[in-house]
């Protein structure tokens, strides 16, 4: 991997005319385009390099667990903790004759064709996953059991041991389940993937004398641990979601002080072919989607929502709103300040989904665009 991040080439452009002052608009951003009319400035961004923040992983509609040796990205541990909700509604003479974890899988990064072997730990402590970033830890208690499958399967099931149903039985048929059973955590002893398992479709099952009884999956929480070597080709940054690092963009904008703007436009470009090149049979999904926020300088407050990005058949990602627009209109005139940019992927879908951002090429891969 890279120690040392190249600058950024890339450009602040903005589009003047001497007698206009409109008040802030996203009029005229459309014509921009990817060409840069005779009006345009362009201010040079001054960095591009990887951000300390740690993505947010708790409470999220998909758990991710196992592990994965990438050899462009490294060695990734993810860790799965799970909580459920519900209530014993087989009735208080009905015997539990088995208990079993079914896990609903939606997610596949790694080797398609390996088999997966979990751990499964129950959980010491009270947690909430509001909140919570992938480099958190919990504490687990005792093992229970684990469960071997292949990666590629769509539902796993785990059948948990008598041993552990005579603790929890009590426990699953009282009131307080969410709080006396804590849950448990999942994590690889063999294979090469990551898996992720969404909210529905997932519970903790017990059959017994008077019928199924389940309790759905309600709390997710992924723990991410990068180790080891990554092969990142030169002139380019890895971003991934879940593992990290979001990507900080820094660049000045001084010279362009009370100038009155009418549109922005953000760009930056993935490498298409190192990004997804793998070994046979290996699975490294793409990020489809990027967010764009403004971090204050106070870090007491929190980022500013500029806009997403779709990835195009090109592997660019063209950010443009009229959020963006306005919040770089206000840092103009003085308004408002910020840290940098930085780009994140999507919340609710936790994933870790790569983008292999150029930092230098052929053509810029990053742009600001202002129109006056």
């Amino acid at each position: 991997m890279n120690t040392a991040y190249p600058r950024f080439s890339a450009a602040i452009l903005l589009f003047a005319a001497a007698a206009c002052t409109d008040t802030v608009s996203d009029v005229g951003v459309d014509l921009l385009g990817t060409e840069f009319g005779p009006s345009a400035r362009s201010l040079a961004l001054t960095e591009i390099a990887p951000s300390g923040l740690a993505d947010y992983t708790g409470g999220l509609s998909r758990v991710l667990a196992g592990r994965v040796d990438d050899p462009l990205a490294g060695t990734i541990d993810a860790t799965a903790y799970i909580g459920f909700s519900g209530a014993f509604t087989a009735g208080d003479t009905s015997t539990t004759r088995s208990a079993e974890l079914v896990l609903s899988r939606s997610y596949l990064y790694g080797d398609t064709l390996a088999s997966l072997t979990l751990d499964i730990f129950n959980l010491a402590d009270l947690w909430d996953p509001t909140g919570y970033q992938a480099d958190t830890t919990l504490m687990t208690g005792d093992r229970v059991t684990s469960v071997t499958f292949a990666a590629a399967d769509t539902q796993v099931t785990a059948p948990l041991p008598r041993s552990w149903l005579d603790r929890y039985d009590t426990v699953l048929r009282g009131a307080r389940v969410d709080s006396l059973f804590r849950g448990f955590s999942l994590s690889a002893s063999q294979g090469n993937a990551v898996v992720g398992f969404r909210l529905t479709g997932s519970r903790l099952r017990l059959n017994t004398t008077g019928g199924t009884v389940s309790f759905d999956l309600s709390r997710t929480f992924t723990g991410v641990q990068r180790s080891g070597a990554s092969m990142i080709p030169d002139n380019t940054i890895l971003f991934q979601d879940g593992a990290g690092p979001v990507i900080k963009l820094k660049f000045g904008l001084k010279a362009y002080e009370d100038v009155p703007i009418n549109g922005a436009v953000v760009t930056v470009t993935a490498d298409t072919l190192e990004g997804a090149m793998a070994p046979p049979g290996f699975l490294r999904p793409q990020i489809q989607q990027l967010q764009l926020v403004a971090v204050p300088s106070d870090t007491t407050q929190s980022a500013t929502f500029l806009g997403e990005a779709e990835r195009n058949t090109q592997g660019t990602y063209r950010f443009q709103s009229a959020d963006l627009t306005t919040y770089l209109q206000r840092v103009l005139v003085g308004s408002e300040t910020f840290a940098y940019l930085e780009i994140r992927a999507p919340v609710p879908d936790n994933s870790l989904d790569v983008a292999l951002l150029h930092t230098q090429g052929p053509a810029p891969q990053a742009h600001i665009i202002l129109s006056q």
